[in-house]
C-alpha cells in the first residue's frame, strides 16, 4: 500500500514495538510510548518493519471507512 491523505486529523500512541510513520517525504521511527499527531490531508501511512508484533491506538476524526 502507498502513502495517502485524507480529510481530517489522526492522532496516536505506540503501545507495544517499533511502528513507522512516513509523512510526507520523512520517515519517524515510533517507539512504545511515542506519540504522532498531524492533518491526515499530507500523505502518510504506518508501518510495521520489523518481524515483531506491534500495536497502537489510532484516531482518525472525523470518522473515516477505510477498505483495502
Amino acid at each position: 500500500h502507498g502513502s495517502y491523505g485524507h480529510i481530517g486529523w489522526e492522532l496516536g500512541v505506540v503501545v507495544k514495538g517499533v511502528i513507522t510513520l512516513k509523512y510526507e517525504e520523512d520517515a519517524y521511527e515510533l517507539k512504545a510510548g511515542d506519540r504522532a499527531s498531524f492533518p491526515a490531508g499530507t500523505p502518510h501511512m504506518l508501518e510495521n518493519k520489523t518481524d515483531k508484533d506491534s500495536e497502537a491506538i489510532w484516531i482518525v476524526t472525523p470518522p473515516q471507512r477505510f477498505i483495502e
